[in-house]
């Protein structure tokens, strides 16, 4: 679902940066081409820094607002050339810095300023020049982000975006508006047919496959559930129309679908997981192995993981057997 939603925002992105942006200025898209082309070879130049990203990337902003495309799809540009990826052998990396642990508490001496034990600081600094490389930047900026975005830039963009202030027009009005029925089925219906079907077109042609104990079913549940439409379908409808009034019939349209589309969504999974459970299926999710975590707190989560299972199959087994007597 978090895969769908990405994807979904960065087709919304795209749609307004190429719809709802003015004559395209070619001195400034060619500027801005420049300061992609330069990000593109920090990025294969494993620049690990997060500053020197956000410093050009805030020229393409400028270079691709000045041009008169939509900026925001700087910000897609630019999470496409900041790393995701480590670069470091996390299984030697545990035993490496489990001896470089060791050799900075030998080189440290408590009597002694810290500034005048080079071996020490010199122990720190390869453990800290390595261990900068373990977490991708594009991590580190998720994660400086996360609650900046969740609870001040999502809330305001609630309190200033999604205002519907009713005036004299009745409720029937509205529903019956040609804006209502476009933006409400086509959230409804046509989202979650367009899921479905590029899916299916996908899996057909062998690109792709459905994740591991995932059937259609599920997918249709998903599908449903992606017609949620909050943050850019309101953008999208504020830029769409001019008149005051359609702005609000697209907001309820909008909310509406969002309230129908969610309780579908959510009703459909959960008669499915039912209807599993009856059955006695019963499925059980793996982790990444750990050739592919980019963490090693995420090495320890497996083993707790694994531990928790192997448990949870000896009560199982227990309560069979108890049940057998």
């Amino acid at each position: 679902m978090s895969t769908l939603a990405v994807a979904d925002d960065i087709v919304a992105i795209l749609v307004i940066a190429i719809f709802y942006g003015q004559s395209p200025s070619l001195m400034w898209l060619g500027a801005a081409l420049v300061v992609l082309v330069a990000l593109i070879i920090m990025n294969r130049s494993h620049i690990y820094s997060l500053i020197p990203y956000l410093l050009v990337g805030a020229v393409l902003w400028y270079c691709i607002f000045m041009s008169g495309v939509h900026s925001t799809i700087a910000g897609v540009l630019l999470a496409f050339v900041i790393p995701s990826g480590s670069r470091v052998d996390l299984k030697s990396f545990a035993n490496w810095s489990g001896e470089r642990v060791k050799e900075v508490h030998e080189t440290f001496t408590p009597d002694e300023p810290v500034i005048g034990q080079a071996d020490y600081l010199a122990s720190v600094s390869r453990l800290e020049r390595v261990a900068r490389h373990v977490v991708p930047p594009a991590t580190r900026l998720e994660r400086k982000l996360y609650p900046w975005v969740y609870f001040a830039i999502l809330p305001l963009f609630a309190l200033t975006n999604a205002d519907v202030a009713f005036t004299q027009t009745a409720i029937g009005d509205i529903v019956s508006d040609s804006i209502f029925l476009g933006v409400f089925f086509g959230l409804v219906i046509g989202k979650p047919l367009g899921i479905m079907l590029m899916s299916l077109l996908i899996v057909k042609t062998k690109l792709s496959s459905l994740p591991e104990n995932v059937n259609w079913a599920h997918m249709l549940g998903a599908a449903l559930l992606g017609g949620v439409g909050f943050t850019m379908a309101i953008f999208v409808a504020n830029l769409a129309f001019v008149n005051p009034d359609d702005i609000m019939i697209a907001k309820v349209a909008i909310l509406a679908a969002s309230l129908v589309a969610g309780v579908a969504g959510f009703a459909f999974l959960f008669i499915q997981a039912k209807a599993a459970s009856l059955k006695g299926l019963r499925f059980e999710a793996k982790l990444a192995s750990p050739d592919n975590l980019q963490t090693f707190g995420a090495q320890e989560a497996q083993r707790r993981y694994e531990r928790e299972l192997q448990y949870v199959r000896e009560q199982i087994a227990k309560n069979e057997v108890e049940h057998k007597k």
